[in-house]
C-alpha cells in the first residue's frame, strides 16, 4: 500500500467545484507491503459496510471515477 504526496493548484469550476488545475508528485510512501486485496478484505468486514451488502460495488466506483 502507497501513499503519494502531492503539491499543486487548484481552480474553482463555473459550478463551484474545485478541480486540480497542476498537481506534482513530491514523493511516494510505502504504507505496508501487505496486499491491498488484504486491506480491502479488513476494511469490507467492518459493521455497517455498505459495500459488502452491494451487489455490483464494481460498478458503482467505475460511476464515481467517471469510467462509466
Amino acid at each position: 500500500m502507497l501513499r503519494a504526496h502531492v503539491h499543486g493548484t487548484w481552480k474553482r469550476t463555473a459550478d463551484a467545484k474545485w478541480e486540480p488545475y497542476a498537481l506534482y508528485l513530491d514523493r511516494i510512501e510505502e504504507l505496508t507491503d501487505e496486499p491491498a486485496s488484504a486491506i480491502l478484505s479488513r476494511l469490507s468486514a467492518l459493521p455497517g459496510n455498505r459495500w459488502a451488502t452491494m451487489g455490483d460495488p464494481q460498478a458503482l466506483l467505475r460511476i464515481i471515477r467517471g469510467d462509466d
